[in-house]
C-alpha cells in the first residue's frame, strides 16, 4: 500500500510555513535550497504568487533568504512552524 500523508507544509498557511524555513535556517538543520524549494513550487502552483514568495525563491544566499522568510511570516502560528519561543542559539 503506497500511501502520501499531509505534513505540516502541506496544509499550512505561507506565514507558518516560512517561520518553519525561517526556524530551521536560524537553528542550522535546513539549507536555503529547501526555502528556495517550497517557494518554487508555492509560485509554480499559484497563477499570482505574492511578491514575498518571490522573494525566496530568488533569495542570493542564506541571509537573504532569511530576510524574506521573516518579512513573510506577519500571522505565522510559530508552535506549529516548530518554534516553541525558546531563546534561538547564537
Amino acid at each position: 500500500m503506497d500511501a502520501t500523508y499531509p505534513t505540516c507544509l502541506d496544509t499550512a498557511d505561507d506565514a507558518t510555513a516560512c517561520a518553519f524555513f525561517w526556524t530551521g535556517l536560524a537553528l542550522g538543520i535546513l539549507h536555503v535550497d529547501a526555502s528556495k524549494e517550497w517557494a518554487y513550487a508555492r509560485i509554480d502552483a499559484r497563477d499570482a504568487p505574492t511578491i514575498e514568495i518571490i522573494e525566496i525563491a530568488t533569495a542570493r544566499d542564506r541571509n537573504a533568504a532569511m530576510d524574506a522568510l521573516q518579512a513573510a511570516t506577519g500571522d505565522a502560528d510559530w508552535q506549529t512552524a516548530g518554534f516553541s519561543g525558546a531563546p534561538l542559539p547564537l
